[in-house]
């Protein structure tokens, strides 16, 4: 039984995820090898509880570490995207750079034992209906403010300016924003627009921005990556951006 697991788990790409129900054996057996497989080999790492993540060895040319950001929205499932100032960050509308990644999940949030990410909880069940990087885009402008300090502003310095959501939209249309998102990144602008008036508790001024995006740019171009079928779930093989 253990070697029939480690072979499987070897089997698998480098740079894919999966779940302890995944593993073709009873769940107990399967989580007392992949806990000794990851003690074990660098290339394997639990990230959250029953989910892991196959990786490149130690002495790989160009071993690569885990996406925590994007292996915790596979982990937390349909609806879920960056938030708060890591929504911001990762669309390019701040040079901020948040302690570790915060992650937006529609109902209960998972309780991870990861250093990494920080799961925060939205009611907003309209949510589910977009893809990952779509719920980034409203979490990035429903958090457009936490970008102000670091917007320069010739003549006052750091402040907030019509010209930094000015220049949002602009890297939204030359597709900076989604490449910075990473691999899958496309935005039907409509759609996040119909989600974002469903949003419990919104800024002043949310929706007029959500509708001058919707206006000013139709649909976001993707990054250029191809996403694996399958959606979000084993599509890590290209690098993770900064």
């Amino acid at each position: 039984m253990a070697a029939s697991i480690y072979d499987w788990v070897f089997s698998l790409p480098e740079g894919s995820s999966f779940f302890l129900s995944e593993v073709p054996a009873p769940p107990p057996a399967a989580a007392r090898v992949l806990h000794d497989i990851a003690r074990d080999h660098f290339e394997v790492e639990r990230v959250f509880k029953g989910f892991y993540w196959r990786g490149s060895p130690l002495d790989s040319v160009d071993p690569v570490d885990p996406p925590h950001g994007r292996l915790a929205m596979v982990y937390a499932g349909d609806g879920s995207g960056y938030a708060g100032i890591t929504a911001v960050n990762r669309l390019g509308w701040t040079t901020q750079v948040p302690v570790g990644y915060e992650v937006s999940v529609v109902g209960r949030a998972p309780q991870p034992d990861s250093r990494f990410v920080r799961f925060s909880s939205r009611g907003n069940r309209e949510r589910l209906g977009l893809t990952w990087a779509e719920v980034t885009l409203l979490e990035g402008v429903l958090n457009f403010h936490l970008a102000e300090a670091m917007t320069w502003d010739e003549e006052s310095g750091l402040t907030y300016t019509e010209a930094a959501w000015v220049d949002a939209l602009e890297e939204l249309r030359s597709g900076w924003s989604t490449y910075r998102l990473g691999p899958g990144a496309s935005i039907r602008t409509e759609a996040v627009l119909e989600a974002a008036a469903a949003e419990p508790r919104q800024p002043a001024g949310f929706l007029d921005l959500m509708t001058d995006l919707a206006q000013q740019v139709p649909d976001v171009v993707t990054s250029g990556y191809q996403q694996e079928a399958g959606g979000l779930h084993g599509g890590f093989n290209a690098p993770a951006l900064p």
